[in-house]
């Protein structure tokens, strides 16, 4: 995994659950190219995109099946209600998910797998609905299936405390 980090957790343990959350839904992750970036919100999001290389720092990089972006959301640290846990597993949920397209895309993406095209109205369905996102679901759900939650216990408690370590640095800092 190539991983591009622009937050201030160290990439050590966001390359460990990476690497994890990739293996339970059955990816190769030796060459996706992986960019975390930093959010404003309490939840994760993310986005993958299917090719063989890209642009990465001034020159191309080599991928196997694609890349994806992922937010860590680090934004809301000062409110009440941030729980550092809760992030590091949305943030794990979102990374299983978008491991699940990459795997897609490594067996043979659009060419081989239904994914959902626009209709007479030229709109595509609903998010939900597309094909490609109840698969990633499906990948998610069997892992579930497959290896229990304390199968994540280590990286997802080294990732909250990590977490709870960036917070402490910038509420220090406001005050």
């Amino acid at each position: 995994m190539k991983l591009y980090n622009k937050t201030s957790i160290p990439d050590a343990i966001l390359s460990a659950l990476l690497i994890k959350a990739g293996r339970s839904v059955g990816a190769a992750t030796s060459n996706v190219v992986v960019d975390v970036g930093r959010g404003l919100n309490m939840w994760s999001s993310g986005e993958a995109h299917e090719c063989c290389a890209t642009w990465r720092n001034g020159r191309y990089v080599d991928t196997d099946g694609g890349w994806f972006k992922i937010i860590l959301p680090l934004g809301g640290t000062t409110r009440p209600d941030y729980d550092p846990l809760e992030v590091a597993q949305s943030f794990l949920r979102v990374a299983r998910h978008e491991w699940g397209h990459i795997r897609d895309f490594q067996h043979g993406g659009r060419r081989v797998m239904e994914f959902a095209r626009a209709g007479r109205s030229g709109r595509r369905a609903a998010h939900d609905s597309r094909p490609e996102e109840i698969r990633a679901n499906d990948y998610v759900w069997d892992s579930d299936q497959r290896l229990s939650i304390s199968h994540f216990d280590d990286v997802l408690l080294a990732l909250a405390l990590a977490i709870e370590e960036a917070a402490a640095g910038t509420n220090r800092g406001a005050k």
